[in-house]
């Protein structure tokens, strides 16, 4: 009961959304796989479920005034790049 309790803590929700994003927006392989096989047992959010999450990740980030490198997205340019190429750029627009 303590584990999940401790799963269901702000903190720790918080943290496993962040590293789906930051693993889906870099596109890394090796480690969404890992997080899809916790995805059955309620650790990780089906990567559809999980596009809502993904959009607040973004806009909580654009209100900083922070741009994600649009090379980091899936569907972006990036995608085309070898995976030891890609890296997390975070940019401030101010």
């Amino acid at each position: 009961q303590a584990y999940a309790d401790y799963l269901l803590t702000s903190t720790e929700t918080f943290a496993r959304a962040y590293t789906q994003y930051v693993a889906t927006l870099a596109d890394d392989k090796q480690l969404l796989e890992i997080l899809s096989g916790r995805v059955s047992s309620g650790l990780q959010w089906h990567p559809k479920d999980f596009e809502a999450v993904r959009q607040a990740f973004d806009e909580f980030f654009s209100s900083l005034g922070w741009k994600v490198n649009s090379a980091m997205v899936g569907s972006g340019p990036g995608r085309a790049l070898p995976q030891s190429a890609r890296k997390l750029e975070i940019s401030s627009r101010r």
